[in-house]
């Protein structure tokens, strides 16, 4: 048998952790209180995959900003990523609500015991600046998403700026293109123990409910898959052929 052929016959990541996450909520409900043993597999994947998410953000949006040397250019592809970011996530919650209304997901599932019902009211202006990092070691260390971003997207403008007038920030924009492909790679090699992490945490989740819990939780789980099915495969798709 060809190589070619073996690596045909392997199966995919996707694959992979759905037949995990299968796995792990017959394991949860069949094994109840002992399935929590292997809980901190799943609680090492988690830790693995946040350790590197953030600095991955960071260097590939760098990375990319500051490997378009026409700042012209960089305007209108910020611009296009503006329109997209609007236009998928108002879809993407409109799909959401869509699918939780028709599925009746939740209804029936109780997995605290406790809820807080404190309501904080949102300021908008102070949320948008907020955004602005005050501290950008603060902002990594503490997994503020957006203030990543933020300066991500300022540090890689100066770096398009001024690359061309300066060898020491073209080597700047050299090293973090090779910290971004660094970082994919830990992600690559992470994603490989992804269905045993997804396995423990489905076990771990599914242990502590009974069968009551589990066809409103299955129905929540079905709900949310259709919606991002729908979102990867047609919103995803339809914007892509536009821009």
């Amino acid at each position: 048998m060809s190589e070619a052929k073996a690596k045909k016959k392997k199966l995919s990541i996707p694959v992979k952790l759905a037949i995990a996450l299968v796995l792990g909520v017959v394991a949860g409900l069949i094994f109840k209180e002992k399935a929590s043993y292997v809980a901190f597999i799943g609680t090492l994947f988690i830790r693995l995959l946040k350790m590197c998410v953030y600095p991955l953000v960071l260097f590939s949006i760098i990375a990319g900003i500051a490997n378009v040397a026409d700042i012209v250019k960089l305007k209108k592809i910020g611009g296009q990523f503006l329109l997209y970011t609007f236009l998928s996530s108002a879809i993407a919650g409109v799909l959401g609500c869509l699918a939780v209304t028709i599925s009746g997901a939740g209804k029936g599932l109780v997995l605290q015991e406790t809820v807080d019902e404190s309501v904080q009211q949102v300021n908008m202006v102070e949320s948008v600046v907020e955004w602005v990092p005050d501290n950008v070691f603060a902002a990594l260390s503490n997994g503020t998403l957006v203030q990543i971003i933020v300066f991500a997207i300022f540090f890689g403008i100066m770096i398009t700026q001024m690359r061309k007038n300066s060898n020491a920030v073209d080597l700047v924009a050299m090293v973090v293109e090779g910290c971004n492909i660094i970082m994919q790679r830990m992600v690559e090699v992470i994603m490989t123990v992804a269905p045993y992490g997804v396995f423990c945490l489905s076990a771990r989740t599914f242990s502590g409910i009974g069968f009551d819990a589990f066809l409103p939780l299955l129905k929540y789980m079905a709900g949310v898959m259709t919606a991002l099915a729908i979102q990867g495969l047609v919103v995803y798709m339809a914007i892509l052929k536009g821009f």
